[in-house]
């Protein structure tokens, strides 16, 4: 029996699976704190071990993968013309690459955008900008604007073709790693983020990885071939391919991530889509949506729910709150505690999905028929709402979290609707990802096995 080894490296927890090749089925898991004060790979044997002497049968080690999150993931700024054009087509670019964005800018940029550039720090620039064949001048300006930025980071160009050599030589020209790929909108009404997405992939495998200090031995250098997220996403656009629609919901301490994919159906004749063109599988991140640091914010958006879910007066709500944005590793243990974890969460998941799916708005104009459009995914029909994260794993009652916040959408909301509900409650969809390259029926019989609804 030969078994492939999957690893994610976590912020928080260092996690293993080994899954037998072929079959997909998983032989054992495990898991150990991720120790970034002194080497990675500590906690990471640690895990290997304890799942190895889980098996209790002879096994071959095969291929070994890993995906990290740990040190803050992969950090990008996305650089566009537009705001809602090429701008956000670089935003979702990075985001599918499994990238936290710390910054979007678009228009002229000026010695202001160069400033909030350089305090991001971002380790890879994705610089995007004009159709093919279209605006030459600002996007060349642009690049010259922040070119000069004294930032140790990867530049990916993805702007109008007939310059992209041109705005590769001005970042390069002091000593910047450049990559140029093709255009993330070669035209009005076209986003093609694949080449963008992979070049971001490999920069963080060949430079930011490396860059981290997590582990100074080459085991890590090499099994690591992703970010945590896009792990994610692959599993999510494979389970799409064999169920149907998918929308997966990661509940995190600091924000709450949802993935999607879909079969990619023809839009309903009469009713407008939004303006830029929508990706079959698609990340968003709520950077103000998690259950410890960003409670604060959570409450403060949904107050007025909150209060009355949880028959808290506003003090004393705001207490809890804070306590947890200042303790990110606090555990609840008392009952009253862990009510107000499950209304927090509850809540996250309920603004994370209204955010990411689409919105159906009816426009009525005088002696006109009714305009009809929507601004997201039509995910109504989905089969799966799959949830992960802490919170939704290690807490009793994921599948009535999530089912809650469905029910607090409202009729207009492009959210699933009577879905099936799933919780990886073995943490396998990063694994599920990365088992993908090597045995992609593995990866799907790992799936199927374990992530169906239930």
């Amino acid at each position: 029996m030969t078994a492939a080894v999957l690893a994610d490296f976590g912020s928080t927890f260092t996690k293993v699976a080994v899954v037998e090749l072929g079959s997909g089925r998983l032989l054992a898991r495990a898991q150990s704190p991720t120790t970034v004060e002194t080497d990675v790979m500590r906690g990471y044997r640690a895990a290997l071990g304890d799942a190895l002497s889980a098996i209790g049968e002879p096994v071959t080690l095969g291929p070994r993968r890993a995906a990290s999150s740990a040190a803050g993931g992969l950090r990008v700024a996305a650089i566009g013309l537009v705001g809602e054009l090429t701008a956000a087509a670089a935003r979702q670019a990075a985001l599918n690459a499994g990238a936290r964005i710390d910054v979007v800018l678009s228009g002229r940029l000026g010695e202001a955008e160069r400033v909030e550039l350089e305090r991001a720090a971002p380790e890879v620039v994705l610089f995007c900008g004009g159709t093919d064949g279209g605006q030459e001048a600002i996007v060349l300006a642009n690049a010259e604007a922040i070119a000069a930025a004294p930032m140790d980071t990867h530049f990916v160009v993805a702007c109008n073709e007939r310059i992209a050599e041109r705005v590769g030589a001005i970042l390069a020209r002091h000593g910047a790693r450049v990559d140029i790929v093709g255009n993330v909108m070669p035209r009005i009404g076209a986003i093609v983020v694949e080449p963008a997405r992979a070049a971001i992939s490999d920069a963080f495998v060949s430079h930011v990885i490396k860059g981290k200090g997590l582990s100074g031995e080459s085991e890590f250098a090499r099994d690591v071939v992703m970010p945590t997220p896009e792990a994610v996403l692959r599993a999510t656009r494979l389970l799409a391919e064999d169920l149907g629609d998918v929308v997966v919901v990661d509940i995190g301490g600091a924000t709450t991530d949802v993935h999607s994919a879909t079969q990619g159906e023809a839009p309903s004749p009469g009713i407008r889509g939004p303006l830029l063109p929508l990706l079959p599988v698609l990340r968003s991140v709520q950077g103000d949506l998690g259950v410890r640091s960003n409670a604060p914010s959570v409450l403060a958006s949904d107050r007025e729910w909150l209060l009355q879910a949880l028959g808290l007066d506003g003090a004393t709500a705001e207490a809890a709150a804070d306590m947890r944005a200042l303790a990110p590793g606090f555990v609840a243990v008392d009952p009253s505690e862990s009510s107000i974890d499950r209304a927090l969460a509850v809540s996250c998941v309920q603004q994370a999905i209204r955010r990411h799916c689409g919105r159906l708005t009816i426009t009525a104009v005088p002696n006109q028929p009714a305009r009809i459009a929507t601004d997201g995914p039509d995910l109504r029909r989905a089969p799966l709402l799959l949830g992960t994260g802490g919170m939704l794993v290690r807490a009793e009652g994921g599948v009535e979290i999530l089912s809650e916040a469905l029910g607090r959408l409202d009729d207009r909301s492009l959210a699933p609707r009577e879905p099936g509900i799933s919780i990886d409650h073995d943490y396998l969809l990063a694994a599920a990802g990365l088992l993908a390259d090597i045995d992609r029926p593995a990866s799907a019989a790992l799936m199927r096995a374990s992530l169906r609804p239930h």
